[in-house]
């Protein structure tokens, strides 16, 4: 006995922060044609939060219930998935795993879970630690001028940005007039020291975290005293060497 009932067709489009599957949106509505004798194929539970970091395995799940078991397929960018390389597909119950192994940036995109009449959206992105594309270079500036440090970082998700002068925090030892730290699109940051005097000369820092690690990356300011103040010049470029020495010894360990 045949009839034509209302099946929904739920959509969801998962979104990866950082790397977890949260549901984005959602349509319903299509006709279909079953036996009202069987259990009817559908989505139990939605997919359950995971994360997803390069070089990890992702599994990406859908429970579905019904009777017959229904065949259940895993597509990629409209293309059906097969369990071949570095994809595997599995059973447990009734909770279907799709497992890409070793992910890289190239396994991203949208993933789809399809049964008769119904399918799940996911898409899955990779998350990585900070990393300098150009770091900070070392600058020589006179008494009074501007000093500008500027890096470039990856990392996804971007990465909370702290820049430091001889370990401290710059609003710690500077008024905020005396400095500012920017954003640009396309992963710059900068530091900009205005007025430069002779005790702004050191050791600068910029470290960069996200949960999944952190990078630091080191320039060092000079600030010429001017005629006359050779010799405190020389002072400060041995107890700058020195510090050098200490801090990078002490981050290595």
């Amino acid at each position: 006995m045949n009839q034509n009932i209302f099946e929904e067709s739920l959509h969801f489009l998962y979104e990866t922060i950082p790397s977890y599957f949260f549901v984005h949106s959602c349509e319903a509505g299509k006709l279909a044609e079953m036996d009202v004798f069987g259990g009817a194929p559908r989505f139990l539970a939605y997919p359950r939060p995971v994360v997803v970091q390069s070089g990890t395995d992702a599994v990406l799940k859908c429970q579905i219930g019904g009777d017959p078991r229904p065949a259940v397929i895993w597509e990629r960018n409209n293309e059906q998935i097969h369990p071949e390389g570095r994809y595997r597909l599995f059973e447990d119950g009734n909770v279907y795993n799709l497992i890409i192994s070793s992910v890289t940036t190239e396994d991203s995109g949208q993933y789809t879970c399809k049964v008769e009449g119904e399918a799940q959206e996911m898409e899955l992105r990779e998350e990585n630690k900070p990393r300098f594309l150009i770091k900070p270079l070392s600058t020589r500036v006179g008494r009074g001028e501007d000093a500008v440090f500027s890096c470039k970082l990856w990392g996804n998700p971007r990465p909370d940005v702290v820049w430091e002068k001889d370990g401290r925090k710059l609003n710690e030892i500077f008024e905020s007039t005396h400095f500012n730290v920017g954003y640009q699109d396309g992963g710059w940051f900068q530091l900009k020291i205005f007025k430069t005097r002779a005790p702004d000369g050191g050791v600068y820092t910029c470290k960069a975290r996200n949960e999944f690690g952190e990078g630091l990356a080191g320039a060092v300011l000079l600030v010429d005293a001017g005629p006359g103040h050779e010799e405190e010049g020389n002072r400060n470029v041995l107890y700058i060497s020195l510090w050098l020495l200490k801090y990078f010894s002490r981050e290595l360990e």
